[in-house]
């Protein structure tokens, strides 16, 4: 038997084939469990570690997406140059333009991403989660 299921974060897929064994009053295991989706990746291709492992040894770098494809929801913030030495301090820079308070994608002036930072709304932005560079 096959099932594809499309699921939320947090549902554990092996403990769902046991629910339904258990429902169908059988037992039942899983000989295959493969991810073939996650949001919000829905059109990119998935690599296998035999696919990564292939690359690696064809002295190419497997395809691996940019850090900050995985949180379009946060609200980007640019730095000056100052501003991007302040923060990779671990220290607290003030946003000059209006940035609501959570969460937000953090850059270099060059684009560059450096992390993940958080506004207090009023004008203060501090580091959260930085990329070591």
């Amino acid at each position: 038997m096959s099932l594809e299921a499309l699921c939320s974060k947090g549902t554990y897929v092996r403990s769902l084939a046991e629910d339904i064994s258990r429902a169908l009053g059988t037992c039942g295991h899983v000989t295959e469990l493969r991810r073939i989706h996650v949001e919000p990746f829905g059109n990119e291709p998935m690599e296998t570690l035999e696919s990564v492992d292939a690359a690696l040894s064809a002295g190419r770098l497997p395809r691996i997406l940019a850090a900050d494809q995985a949180l379009p929801h946060l609200s980007a913030f640019r730095l000056d140059a100052a501003g991007a030495v302040r923060i990779g301090h671990g220290q607290s820079v003030s946003a000059h333009e209006s940035v609501r308070a959570g969460r937000v994608r953090l850059y270099d002036p060059a684009g560059q991403f450096l992390g993940i930072g958080e506004s207090d709304g009023a004008g203060t932005v501090r580091p959260r989660r930085l990329f070591v560079q």
